[in-house]
């Protein structure tokens, strides 16, 4: 089978794996292992564990790619993949995940300005993510992140937690509400980017 094209749908690729080049695999990792990394770090505020992790998400759906409906979004069955691997990981230890720890560092960004001002703007994102996990339950964080840093839209958030695109619009409304108000209790202001959006809009 000829190498696959780099410029490839996912499902394409996904596609290409099930009818056994495992070299398509290979790129279909490359694309998402940095993004599968940064929502796992997220989840469990460990780097270790979130690398580990990572390679259990990819092993899992290589697994089961022959499962996987090319005529769907192969992001977001990755993301649910995922999502089950953080509650498994919640589940063995049996404890709520700890924060990022001061020692921690966020990835390396991939930027083309000055390196101290890209590192400066990392480590406050980073920061911010921290204080919102603090302050929000799992299901809230999880929508909350894969729709303003992943930015997925709601129907494909809704796919990867099993649950209606309106029980999705309530979370995320819900998780708005809650971190605008621990972080006025604190004196900051919410980030206009939480800000709601038209396609987030509670449907009754």
């Amino acid at each position: 089978m000829s190498e696959p094209p780099t410029d490839a749908s996912d499902e394409a690729l996904a596609a290409r794996v099930q009818a056994g080049a495992f070299d398509a695999y290979d790129l279909l990792v490359r694309r998402h292992e940095g993004r599968m990394y940064n929502f796992l770090r997220s989840k469990t505020g460990d780097p270790r564990d979130a690398e580990d992790l990572a390679q259990k998400v990819f092993v899992t759906a290589y697994r089961k790619i022959a499962k996987f409906d090319t005529g769907r979004s192969f992001e977001t069955w990755l993301y649910t993949i995922a999502r089950h691997a953080a509650i498994d990981h919640y589940r063995y230890n049996s404890r709520r995940p700890e924060l990022f720890t001061g020692d921690d560092h966020p990835p390396e960004p991939v930027d083309s300005r000055d390196p101290s001002d890209a590192l400066q703007v990392s480590e406050e994102k980073a920061a911010l993510w921290r204080r919102i996990r603090d302050q929000l339950n799992d299901a809230q964080f999880t929508a909350l992140w894969m729709r303003y840093e992943e930015d997925l839209p709601v129907a494909e958030i809704a796919s990867a937690m099993r649950k209606t695109s309106n029980n999705i619009k309530v979370l995320l409304h819900r998780a708005r509400e809650r971190l605008a108000q621990g972080l006025r209790n604190t004196g900051a202001e919410i980030p206009k980017a939480f800000a709601s959006r038209g396609a987030d809009a509670i449907i009754i």
